[in-house]
């Protein structure tokens, strides 16, 4: 048996097939599911009693929640700011903001 020789033709037809290039794309994790983890983990974390009393702590997390979606969303170039994520939070209730004894005499 002889061993055939690689002809012009064959050569050619082997130089114009490009190797494959890998996306890094198809291996990223979703964003809905990046922010889905984020947010039960700090559910997890931070207590209900840190986020106020009654409806305030209600809104108060949901808000903060909220902001945590919208910082996983951001583009390069986006930013969120401290007065963003403060807005429409009430810290009336919350325990870092009153002085002591303030929600039994209420």
């Amino acid at each position: 048996m002889q061993a055939s020789l690689p002809t012009a033709e064959s050569a050619s037809i082997a130089l114009s097939i490009e190797p494959r290039k890998f996306s890094v794309i198809a291996h990223a994790t979703p964003v809905a599911h990046v922010s889905a983890f984020c947010r039960s983990v700090l559910s997890r974390v931070v207590p209900d009693e840190f986020w106020g009393y009654a409806e305030d702590q209600v809104q108060n997390k949901t808000m903060f929640l909220h902001n945590i979606d919208r910082f996983i969303r951001l583009r390069r170039y986006e930013s969120l700011s401290l007065h963003d994520v403060a807005q429409g939070m009430k810290v009336g209730t919350t325990q870092c903001y009153t002085c002591p004894g303030y929600l039994q005499v209420r």
